[in-house]
């Protein structure tokens, strides 16, 4: 018998390393806003040793309005960003403003985001969308269409029709660009959040089939989402406080920008005393081990911080530079911009890009936006609310013109849109079609 022995070679992919603290704690400082980064900060420094503050925050605490065009640093040592009263429906409805849907789409998520109960949940939708279907002669698609968008709107998590479908949203917006660890933690909210509950870790290394030492950092990043995304609002109107990071103000055409975060806010350093004691020879090693530990928290922590402000403040200057007709003229002015655009750019991963964009706003002369809004979506280099403002400005000059000769003029001006998208834009700018228009227009008195 001749038994021939060939070497086999086996290749196999195991993710040893998922998410390690240190990378939960970058992606939870990217993406807070500043009253949560300050939060943060204060709990780091009440758990770590390291960390003091070496500069109080001043600019959460302030309580009467502050003009950005005023030079005077009274005024700022008095400046409160933006307060108001809103509940989490009006918050969601105000977003869906900003998004370009036809009247039956507006309609449609407005009874959705009706029927969202206060913990930021629809958690009636299997009913809820027979009774929409029924309602508007649309096909089950187009509601879970008009859903999936609403569940894109701050705060992250909204609209979720359970638990894991929260979760999974969440996941999703932080735009990860390892598939595999992405995988693995949408494998863990479809089918160990009871392992988690319970703590049985040889449930979750079995069913994941990842190193044990992964196990604890996998946990630790559940944790951060959030299961109840509408449990800063109430049914009753609330208290919002918005703190702009930055302010856009215009010098003789030229833009000057202000970060708030750094003249205003807190900073962070390192303790000199625990410092010294680090350098400290023979240290037992409990303490020594301890104090290390601490020492690479908090060096993280700062760089976290350090980073964040780097990238928001380029990011600043590129959005201000892209809209600098919008910050001159107004709304109407605001440019199209992809944050894929910027990503490239900035030389920053879409997901860097997705975080810094998140919850941060920004003061200009004509109120304060979100960075999210200066990055509005276009079509043929126009925003839907530059569209809608050139098709208002045709009809009030002669309003005599139909869709089909106002969809000439725009292509006379480079903007090929379809009839249909026209009368969709005139309905959202609240302009009627020509008959209706002209059937209720008074006669001139001669």
């Amino acid at each position: 018998m001749n038994i021939q022995q060939r070497p086999i070679l086996n290749q196999s992919l195991k993710l040893k390393q998922t998410l390690t603290p240190k990378i939960i704690q970058m992606l939870k400082t990217f993406q807070l806003p500043y009253t949560a980064l300050l939060e943060s900060a204060k709990q780091e420094v009440h758990e770590n040793v390291f960390l003091e503050f070496t500069k109080f925050d001043g600019l959460s605490k302030q309580s009467t309005s502050f003009s950005s065009s005023s030079d005077n640093s009274a005024d700022f040592e008095n400046f409160i960003s933006h307060s108001s009263k809103i509940s989490l429906s009006e918050f969601l409805l105000n977003q869906l403003n900003l998004e370009n849907f036809k009247p039956k789409e507006s309609k449609i998520a407005i009874d959705l985001i009706d029927s969202i109960d206060s913990r930021g949940y629809l958690s009636n939708y299997n009913d809820l969308k027979i009774d929409i279907q029924k309602k508007y002669q649309v096909k089950e698609r187009k509601v879970f269409d008009i859903l999936k968008i609403i569940q894109t709107f701050e705060p992250e998590g909204v609209g979720a029709r359970d638990l894991k479908d929260c979760l999974l949203i969440q996941l999703h917006q932080k735009n990860f660009e390892n598939p595999q660890l992405e995988a693995i933690l949408k494998k863990t909210i479809q089918n160990h959040l009871e392992d988690i509950g319970n703590n049985n870790l040889k449930a979750l290394e079995k069913g994941l089939n990842i190193p044990s030492d992964g196990i604890p950092s996998i946990i630790q990043f559940i944790q951060t989402l959030n299961p109840i995304p509408g449990s800063k609002f109430s049914n009753e109107p609330v208290e919002k406080v918005i703190i702009p990071s930055f302010s856009f103000e215009l010098e003789d055409s030229k833009i000057k920008i202000i970060n708030y975060e750094e003249k205003k806010g807190f900073q962070l350093g390192l303790s000199p005393t625990y410092q010294k004691m680090l350098d400290t020879p023979n240290l037992d090693l409990e303490t020594q081990t301890f104090l290390k530990q601490k020492f690479e928290r908090a060096t993280s922590f700062l760089e976290n911080i350090e980073n964040r402000r780097k990238n928001l403040e380029s990011m600043a200057q590129k959005l201000a530079a892209h809209q600098h007709d919008f910050l001159e003229n107004g709304i109407e002015y605001m440019k199209p911009l992809l944050q894929k655009s910027l990503s490239k750019e900035l030389t920053l991963s879409p997901s860097t890009i997705s975080r810094i964009l998140t919850s941060k706003y920004v003061e200009t002369p004509h109120g304060i936006f979100s960075l999210k809004q200066l990055c509005p979506r276009g079509h043929k280099g126009y925003t839907a609310i530059q569209i809608q403002s050139i098709i208002a400005k045709l009809i009030n000059n002669d309003s005599t013109l139909t869709d089909e000769r106002i969809q000439s003029h725009l292509s006379l001006h480079g903007l090929d849109i379809a009839r249909r998208s026209v009368a969709k834009y005139r309905l959202q700018a609240g302009l009627e079609g020509r008959y209706k228009r002209q059937f209720n227009t008074p006669p001139k008195i001669v």
